[in-house]
């Protein structure tokens, strides 16, 4: 969510977030991990109740695409993002994702997802990137930051030796 905003400010996009959304499903209240409005459409973002991106989300990976297309069926949201471990897969979870073109995957591992979240606050990956690009679809393509710790690092042992 970060990232997406990141890009999103950077861009110029006109765009809110709100992070645990809550819609009805029935009588009873359903959670997704968070809502985006952009651009005239209201986009769902869910990530499996899981400890580790390190294997399939199993389970939990089905239980997470259900929560977006009931979200999309009751009309809360029009398009979802779901974020899974790379090779989640499932009778039912592949079922949900083919008949249901407007919730968007997205696979991560484990290393992915931890530098995702590290820089997060410092500078988009190209990771974060593509997942803001599938909200924005006119951001261009990714350029990765001027890299600064090593000339810092240069910079402070020239210092040194002056």
């Amino acid at each position: 969510l970060k990232c997406i905003n990141m890009v999103g400010e950077e861009k110029g996009k006109k765009f809110k977030t709100q992070l645990e959304f809550k819609f009805k499903l029935g009588k009873r209240a359903q959670t997704l991990a968070a809502l985006i409005q952009a651009e005239g459409r209201k986009w769902g973002i869910e990530i499996p109740s899981i400890k580790t991106f390190d294997r399939s989300a199993g389970v939990a990976g089905y239980y997470a695409v259900k929560r977006l297309k009931d979200a999309i069926d009751q009309n809360a949201i029009d398009e979802a993002l779901l974020i899974v471990p790379t090779g989640s897969s499932g009778a039912k979870f592949e079922s949900i994702l083919q008949n249901n073109p407007n919730i968007h995957k997205v696979e991560l591992n484990n290393e992915l997802g931890e530098s995702l979240i590290k820089n997060a606050l410092k500078f988009p990956t190209r990771e974060g990137w593509n997942i803001a690009k599938i909200i924005f679809p006119d951001i261009g393509e990714y350029s990765p930051p001027a890299v600064e710790e090593s000339s810092t690092e240069e910079n402070s042992s020239d210092s040194g030796n002056d």
